[in-house]
């Protein structure tokens, strides 16, 4: 009897030994602090938990962290706003606390203008591409400008009409807008008819008669009548058997000039009322 007296003894005195060694928490633990350094945020961007816990046996930060440490920081990049939950416990008790990061969707670039001015040039003058672009990470204008700043100005002088486009670029895609360039034809002036000869300008019947002329500018140049198309410089001897009013005509795309001369056959009749040179 007194041997099981004593072992009983020794197994209270193991288990009031075992009881005091395991601390007891009297209060719930206290979250000091548990927030994030940026509450807006867009997909991609990094932010920072940051969390300090008193009293606490275990602190878990949810979803995704687990087990932490009473205190700390810890950088995350959530793709979609979410909320993290901070739960401290104890032996006597548990406190939460959350905190959400909101991620917000990327906006596409606004291209707040883009012009060529003047529309159109003729060939060997310049125009100017103007442009002034927001929220974009990278800026580009085809036809060999490339990389541009978000506004900007660039001369540009193309051998034919041609189509610049602007594209506007960041992490929410692209968006891009054209303008056309047209090269107009430069203006043709008039053919000039730098001299046009008749001489002599009187002759007798079956005289010579020299036609002489120079034409710059001139698709075709003719002279009438009788004598047809012709080249722009050459002269011409010919033996007239009447009096005779000979005209060139100098033609481009740009129109017609003509001049005149005549030469006066003598002992010819000569209608009445006939204006003499």
């Amino acid at each position: 009897m007194k041997r099981l007296v004593l072992i009983v003894a020794l197994l209270l005195l193991v288990l009031i030994t075992g009881c005091a060694q395991i601390p007891v928490a009297s209060t719930a633990p206290v979250i000091i602090t548990f927030e994030s350094d940026q509450a807006l945020r867009t997909a991609g961007q990094a932010v920072t938990l940051l969390w300090n816990v008193t009293g606490a046996s275990s602190v878990r930060i949810e979803p995704g962290l687990g087990s932490v440490a009473v205190a700390g920081s810890q950088a995350i990049t959530p793709e979609i706003t979410t909320s993290y939950v901070l739960t401290a416990s104890n032996n006597a008790g548990v406190a939460t606390r959350s905190v959400a990061v909101i991620v917000a969707s990327p906006a596409l670039p606004i291209i707040v203008s883009f012009g060529i001015g003047p529309s159109a040039i003729t060939a060997g003058e310049t125009a100017t591409a103007m442009w002034n672009v927001t929220g974009a990470t990278s800026l580009t204008i085809d036809q060999g400008i490339g990389t541009v700043p978000a506004a900007g100005t660039r001369l540009v002088s193309p051998d034919s009409t041609t189509t610049y486009t602007l594209t506007a670029t960041n992490d929410a895609g692209s968006v891009s807008v054209s303008e056309i360039l047209t090269l107009t034809p430069a203006a043709q002036a008039l053919p000039v008819i730098v001299y046009f000869e008749v001489y002599p300008p009187v002759t007798d019947i079956g005289g010579p008669v020299m036609i002489k002329w120079k034409v710059t500018g001139a698709t075709t140049v003719r002279i009438d009548p009788a004598i047809g198309e012709v080249s722009s410089v050459d002269q011409l001897t010919f033996m007239p058997n009447m009096t005779t009013t000979y005209t060139l005509t100098a033609t481009n795309s740009a129109g017609s000039v003509s001049d005149s001369g005549t030469v006066i056959v003598s002992g010819y009749y000569m209608p009445l009322g006939y204006n003499y040179p």
